[in-house]
């Protein structure tokens, strides 16, 4: 065995699957090609030990490809040395000289491709411990109905086969006693690097499996460097689990227990589902560092909870005192939102996922973090696997060739464990978060119902502050900037605030909940808050939109401007004509909250009874979502009084409270209150004006809100690259209040839309300060507009400094070049000198991008130089490609072209985009960036987190 091996031992309980094929021929003259076929498939420990063979396999024939092309590689390096040593230069020459390098580029090409496949995965050398009995009784079989299904939503390939998954279980049958056999003695005598358990709570977990146990569990032999069970509930049970406590308890040390969130939600625990990440994830590990029920599997060094095929945590008790928590997750899915695309279900998913995170594992000493990362790499994998297998589904086999193994995707997942094609994010949870024991920082307070990882996986670590760089990056590049963080979209809603994520999943699930209730004998009430302008409609018609379909009836009401009562009962026919015509309406009550509460009272009866009444008649409204709006809240926290308590206040303050509660009890506030099904708080372009009531600390994710408002008011969809004045974004962004709230910021993009011929927004096309301050605060706005404009003009000193570091840097060797370039500033051609400018100018463009500044006067200090150096190598190549996208706009404003590089002409080869350029030309983009402060230093200025004083 190589060096590379890593030496695996395969075991556990064993399965016998019989798939029933389901197909449309029903009798001998139909035209149907297909009938109802059954085949027998071995699973369990020996699907999980098929899978890592076959992964084996691909590994093998990955690295003998690598070794051959490496070869060739060298045999004509060889002989190019040896014809360029000729110094022969014969047309001929030339030609095999060519023909070499072309030969050359081919196989470093393919090689490249198969060491990039290849990655970090070793070679491996994979046993069963474990033999299936030949007599099938003595085995758990269980028994499935597959039919063919569409491929899932988000698969782009062409092909048109059919996707066999599973349609329904027909159920598991277990032996009265199931004898194990010894026959396996031999391999599992041996010593291994990882052994791998498949504990499906069938057999190999009880007393009477003893004899097939591997013998490092039995007697004293060298202790594997893993083990990995995949795990089943009941958790940390049975005959298995209790001897290595009693006997072995040395393995927990080495131990990756991987286990489904289903599986653990049979334990006494609560983790939510559904309704965000950071909450999911907080929950979890809470339960896991906290809940006596999980003792048994908090013993193992390492525990994976997935859910489902869209995220998993893993916990790492190392440091039992210190615990450590990273969440792995897909921004935009939930738990089983991406299967809920896809018709049918699959098995085999845990062991697809425990076969990629077991060919992860170090093999070789490691540290705790390198630990940490390859089983992260792996569980990125894993899930990617799970996903390919449930698009695949089970392959139709040929009926003369029909093996024990057919059906199952094996090449397909593997092909994704070595080369995942769905990508997953990951991010650290706070301890002190999950603990809840260490106070928050003051400047910053967290709590487990306020960190979010937008705020700490937004380009600028775990630092605080309004998120100004990334939603710059949003709304100059669309939503696609978003990739690393968990978002929501409800049709044209897209939002990646926590609180209102989680706000507006509440609702979905009451809606869908609603919708599937069957009759309903009255409406769904909900409540929605927010400032005027903050877009409280918006929200909750988007995710009925989404739910219920685009030509969902809606229908407002604006309370405002009705008087009579009796007025209501003409509203209520419209909606119980909806209701007749077969729909279930969303009814808006806008301004519910005006005339002082006066409307309660009449619209209690309707939500709590269904029916309203028309003189002497009552009539059912039927199956509808009653939204209310209201105007004089801006949360639900804060409409109408809380309850006067008996502590905390004098006797007038008691006395005050006491009647402002008296007077809302007659007006029906409480009695609203308690009939409605949920309520939404929208928070609209502005910050939150009292964080605590609703999700409390600081809102960092307005710029965000604000950057994709601004898209869609200029109808900007996907990916599509806004033009755009940087001054005038930052005014947009980076305003302290809009007035209005969502509806001046409208007003504001409107004027400037309209002002804008060629679709580019410049500073010229910004009203005029009489019209700005309607909405913002006009010299707020046109000072932030201007804030670089100290910078600018001294544009041509930073010009200098530029074109001095570049002249250094990179020494112009050509002739042509030399004439051109090897010159002092005053004595560069004025098209060069522009160059320049750009240059200087986009320096302050690229760096806000990750919320940097330039400023001039004091050096920052050694701790905040440290900081910005983290945040620039964290983001280089984002900030790269800024850099060359600004050099790419500057040079084509200026008349340049692409073709062989030529001054004269103003041709260069480099006017592509950026992940068109070569590695070296990358690096100079990345060696400007990282040059920055030098550059901009000489003329006194320096880089700051903070953000100047406009």
């Amino acid at each position: 065995m190589s060096e590379l091996e890593k030496r695996i031992l395969v075991t556990g309980d064993v399965a016998l699957d019989h798939h029933v094929y389901q197909g449309g021929k029903r009798k001998p003259g139909s035209t149907m090609k297909t009938g109802t076929l059954i085949t027998e498939t071995e699973g369990g420990a020996v699907l999980l030990f098929q899978l890592l063979k076959r992964l084996g396999e691909a590994i093998d024939t990955l690295v003998a490809k690598i070794n051959n092309l490496t070869k060739q590689i060298e045999k004509l390096k060889a002989e190019k040395k040896d014809l360029d040593d000729l110094i022969d230069e014969s047309e001929t020459t030339k030609k095999k000289i060519e023909s070499i390098q072309i030969k050359l580029d081919i196989l470093t090409q393919n090689k490249n491709d198969a060491t990039n496949k290849l990655g970090k995965a070793k070679q491996i050398a994979v046993n069963l411990g474990v033999k299936f009995p030949e007599d099938h009784l003595l085995v758990s079989r269980g028994c499935w109905l597959l039919e063919p299904f569409p491929k899932a939503v988000d698969d782009q390939s062409d092909d048109e086969q059919e996707h066999w998954r599973i349609s329904q279980s027909l159920g598991l049958q277990s032996p009265a006693d199931h004898l194990p056999s010894k026959e396996n003695a031999e391999t599992i005598d041996q010593d291994y690097d990882i052994i791998v358990i498949a504990d499906d709570d069938l057999e190999f977990r009880r007393i009477t499996s003893q004899a097939a146990w591997p013998r490092v569990l039995n007697e004293k032999k060298q202790t594997p460097q893993w083990v990995v069970i995949k795990h089943a509930s009941p958790i940390a049970s049975g005959d298995l689990w209790h001897s290595m406590i009693e006997k072995h308890a040395d393995l927990f040390d080495h131990m990756v227990c991987i286990v489904p969130i289903n599986d653990l939600r049979l334990s006494q625990i609560r983790v939510t589902q559904k309704i965000s990440w950071e909450r999911t994830a907080l929950d979890l590990a809470k339960e896991l560092l906290n809940n006596p029920d999980l003792n048994g599997i908090r013993r193992s060094r390492f525990v994976i909870v997935n859910f489902h095929t869209d995220g998993a945590v893993l916990a790492d008790f190392t440091d039992n005192k210190n615990p450590l928590f990273r969440l792995i997750y897909d921004p935009a899915n939930l738990e089983r939102d991406w299967s809920n695309g896809v018709e049918g279900t699959m098995y085999g998913l845990q062991c697809a996922f425990a076969s990629a995170i077991t060919a992860k594992l170090p093999s070789h000493k490691s540290t705790s973090e390198e630990i940490r990362e390859a089983i992260t790499d792996g569980i990125c994998a894993g899930l990617a696997s799970m996903r390919r297998l449930t698009s695949e589904g089970f392959k139709l086999p040929c009926v003369t060739s029909i093996s024990k193994h057919c059906g199952f995707p094996y090449a397909e997942v593997v092909e994704e464990i070595l080369t995942p094609t769905w990508k997953y994010s990951h991010v650290d949870l706070p301890l002190h978060v999950v603990k809840g024991s260490v106070p928050s920082p003051p400047c910053h307070p967290v709590s487990d119902n306020q960190w979010s990882i937008v705020g700490q996986d937004s380009g600028r670590g775990a630092k605080s502050g309004a998120l100004f760089g990334l939603a710059c990056r949003v709304a100059l590049r669309g939503t696609s900037e978003l990739r690393n963080i968990p978002y929501q979209q409800f049709a044209s809603l897209f939002t990646v605030d926590r609180s209102e994520i989680e706000s507006l999943r509440i609702l979905r699930k009451l809606i869908i909940n609603y919708r599937d209730l069957g009759e309903a004998d009255k409406p769904l009430s909900i409540a929605v808050f927010g400032a005027p302008g903050s877009g409280k409609s918006f929200g909750v018609k988007q995710i009925a939109k989404a739910v219920l379909g685009k030509k969902v009836p809606i229908l407002e009401f604006n309370l405002s401007q009705f008087n009579d009562p009796q007025e209501l009962i003409g509203l209520f026919h419209q909606i119980r004509d909806k209701v007749l015509e077969g729909t279930m309406p969303i009814v808006f009550w806008d301004e519910f909250d005006s005339r002082e509460l006066m409307w309660l009272q009449y619209l209690l009866a309707p939500m709590q009874d269904g029916r309203f009444q028309d003189q002497q008649i009552s009539h059912p409204i039927g199956k509808c979502v009653f939204v209310f709006a209201g105007g004089t809240s801006h949360n639900f926290a804060s409409f109408g009084p809380k309850p006067p308590g008996t502590n905390g206040s004098d006797e007038k303050e008691k006395e005050k409270k006491s009647e402002e509660w008296e007077s809302f009890k007659l007006k029906k506030g409480p009695d609203f209150k308690s009939r409605l099904g949920g309520y939404l708080d929208v928070m609209g372009p502005n910050p939150k004006i009292n964080p605590s009531s609703t999700a409390g600390g600081e809102d960092i994710s307005f710029p965000i809100r604000r950057a994709l408002l601004l898209r869609v008011n200029l109808e900007l969809f996907g990916n599509e690259r806004l033009i755009i004045d940087r001054g005038v974004l930052t005014a947009l962004l980076e305003i302290s209040q809009y007035e209005h709230g969502a509806r001046s910021m409208q007003k504001i993009i409107e004027q400037i839309r309209d002002s804008s011929r060629t679709g580019e927004i410049r500073r010229s096309d910004v009203p005029p300060a009489s019209l700005l301050n309607l909405h913002v605060d006009d010299k707020e706005f046109i000072a932030l507009m201007e804030r670089d404009l100290t910078f600018q003009i001294e544009v041509d000193a930073i010009a200098e400094a530029y074109h001095a570091y570049y002249r250094e840097k990179y020494p112009p060797q050509k002739k042509e070049d030399i004439e051109y370039l090897d010159k002092e500033f005053i004595e560069l051609h004025e098209f060069l000198k522009d160059d320049n400018r750009a240059a200087a100018k986009r320096v302050c463009e690229v760096l806000n991008l990750v919320g940097l500044y330039l400023e001039k006067g004091k050096p920052a200090s050694p701790g905040e130089i440290k900081e910005i150096d983290q945040i620039i190598d964290a983001n280089i190549e984002m900030l790269a490609e800024a850099e060359h996208d600004g050099w790419l706009e500057s040079r084509i404003r200026n008349g340049w072209r692409l073709n062989e590089k030529s001054f004269p002409n103003r041709t260069h080869p480099d006017l592509i985009p950026y992940q068109d350029l070569s590695e070296k030309q990358k690096g100079k983009d990345r060696g400007a960036v990282l040059n920055y402060a030098e550059i901009v230093d000489t003329k006194g200025y320096h880089i700051t987190t903070t953000q100047p004083k406009s």
